[in-house]
């Protein structure tokens, strides 16, 4: 039960429960009379509170003072009073009976009483209770033939008893009150309480660094949505540690990668420029040789220090691209036509493959010529060394356009393939072998392709090569003015 069901039961509660309260107490209350007085006890109680109203309603009469229209006023008081056991006689200053009303007959004790022989103004006798009123000129005597006169001496009799009952019925509702609220506050707060000690225990276990503690709550309340953010929450956070504690071995990786790749080439000139100062290059040619030596390392350098920048700029997001709106198969298929014959010569031999024209991606050209180019470069040094050959197609699917290059070479394990998008990635073998390539192409392409709304991917072909899939999201035709031929 949710907890707002709960208020709203308990609401219902705490009105009901006072009524409910009122009429136990009541009952209790009369049920004591009952069995103390008889069964018929409140019936009788009721009869003599009739009674009293009518001797109250006849005492307004007397003190109006106004025996003019007497009998008509009389009529409409018996005729108010609706009790066959109540009358009326009327005797005139003489005692004279003037007007009866109801069913008792005068005797001897009402004429007496009427003709003012009697000095008393009420007699009762058993169930008879006769009172006298004077109205103007005339004597009214109202009589009630059921009148139960020991009602009041009982009640007097049995007093402490009465008090006993009220004040057990009134001990018993507040007892009944405070049990309620208890439980009440129990059914209401009891599971609002469970549940944030719950939360604060897990909040406990995250602080103190157990990101695998997850919260196992079933009430379905409104509790259940917290616990669900608390668990997602701590999921989110655990990978945000993983990711860091990944980044700092990354970052670990970095410095180690850019200490080995500078330090070859350094050490290198360092050795080319120790020879020529102490004359082991001796030949003008051994010398020139040297030169050129220091010279390529010197440029490998440079390289090396952009390369480290430009990936510095993408990974920080400081990078701006010059997005354009190309026709993905134009550019894709003037970029391999432009470097087919040139990569032939080199060893490689590259097919095109478009299945879909007049298909526009936003992206930087000059960034993606970059992009394509290290794949290039990629599978001429890692590929197929006896037919080394290299498939570029590019097709639609749902809404992206698709750029696949698959060679024909060795391939990847299936662990390694994400790995080749970290930087200084080569392999172990290829670690030994810095003229290789500086193992930031692909990291590079990777930032390049992610910053303008892509993917990258690395996979197996079908024959075992490697397979880079790279994804750009399509997009509208542009307009004449907007159209480009890149």
């Amino acid at each position: 039960m949710t907890i707002r069901k709960r208020l709203y039961l308990s609401n219902i509660l705490m009105v009901a429960t006072p009524i409910l309260l009122t009429i136990l107490v009541v009952g209790a209350f009369f049920l004591t009379l009952s069995q103390t007085f008889g069964n018929d006890f409140y019936q009788q109680w009721q009869q003599n509170e009739a009674y009293t109203k009518a001797y109250e309603h006849m005492e307004e009469l007397q003190e109006a003072k106004n025996s003019r229209d007497l009998p008509q006023q009389l009529q409409q008081f018996h005729d108010g009073h609706p009790n066959p056991f109540l009358s009326l006689l009327v005797y005139d200053k003489s005692g004279k009976l003037i007007q009866q009303l109801g069913s008792y007959q005068a005797d001897e004790l009402t004429q007496q009483l009427g003709q003012g022989q009697q000095q008393v103004n009420s007699l009762s006798l058993d169930q008879l209770r006769i009172d006298r009123f004077f109205v103007g000129a005339e004597t009214v005597l109202l009589v009630n033939t059921d009148y139960h006169s020991l009602i009041e001496e009982e009640l007097i009799d049995h007093k402490d008893l009465l008090k006993l009952a009220f004040f057990s019925a009134l001990v018993l509702g507040i007892l009944f009150v405070t049990v309620t609220n208890f439980y009440l506050a129990r059914f209401i707060y009891r599971p609002i309480n469970v549940a944030l000690d719950i939360l604060t225990d897990g909040v406990n276990q995250l602080a103190a660094g157990n990101l695998d503690w997850r919260i196992d709550y079933a009430p379905e309340d409104e509790f259940k949505a917290v616990v669900a953010n608390f668990n997602d929450m701590a999921r989110r956070l655990q990978q945000m540690v993983a990711l860091q504690e990944k980044n700092s071995e990354s970052h670990k990786e970095l410095i180690a990668g850019i200490s080995h790749d500078l330090r070859t080439p350094l050490t290198a000139i360092k050795a080319y420029v120790e020879g020529l100062e102490q004359g082991v290059a001796a030949t003008p040619m051994m010398q020139a040789r040297y030169l050129q030596t220091i010279s390529q390392k010197t440029d490998h350098l440079n390289q090396l220090v952009d390369q480290l920048f430009l990936f510095s700029k993408l990974d920080l997001g400081d990078y701006p691209f010059r997005l354009e709106t190309l026709d993905i198969g134009r550019f894709l298929s003037s970029f391999v036509n432009s470097l087919k014959a040139e990569y032939r010569q080199r060893g490689l031999t590259i097919t095109l493959e478009i299945s879909s024209w007049g298909e526009y991606v936003r992206g930087d050209p000059a960034e993606l010529r970059g992009v394509f180019l290290n794949l290039l470069e990629n599978t001429l040094k890692y590929g197929n060394l006896a037919d080394n050959q290299l498939r570029i197609s590019q097709f639609s699917r749902e809404q992206t356009a698709v750029i696949r290059f698959v060679d024909n070479g060795p391939g990847i394990a299936a662990d390694q393939q994400e790995a080749i998008f970290d930087v200084f990635y080569r392999g172990d073998k290829a670690r030994t072998q810095p003229n290789q390539g500086s193992g930031l192409g692909l990291a590079i392409a990777k930032k390049i392709i992610e910053g303008q709304a892509g993917q990258i991917a690395a996979g197996s072909s079908p024959t075992g090569g490697l397979l880079i899939e790279i994804r750009l999201p399509l997009q509208e035709e542009p307009s004449h003015e907007e159209h480009s031929d890149h």
